[in-house]
């Protein structure tokens, strides 16, 4: 009796290990997924802003301009 409660118990234990393992899997995709898109998405507005000459590319072009223009090297 006690050899069928412990394999019962080994069975159930498998199982939720198991399940356990699958929740934390999906999890971790879907945590790395959503940086990806995140990462992406910072990407293309950072080539947005400096390649198109306005936003923050055209205010760093024009500062530095007006830095090497003031000042003596």
């Amino acid at each position: 009796m006690v050899k069928f409660i412990r394999q019962e118990m080994e069975e159930k234990a498998n199982e939720i290990r198991i399940s356990t393992d699958e929740e934390f899997n999906i999890e971790k995709l879907r945590l790395v997924e959503a940086e990806k898109k995140r990462r992406s998405g910072l990407g293309r507005k950072t080539k947005t802003c400096l390649g198109n000459g306005s936003g923050l590319g055209q205010l760093m072009q024009t500062g530095f301009r007006v830095w090497g223009s003031s000042d003596p090297i």
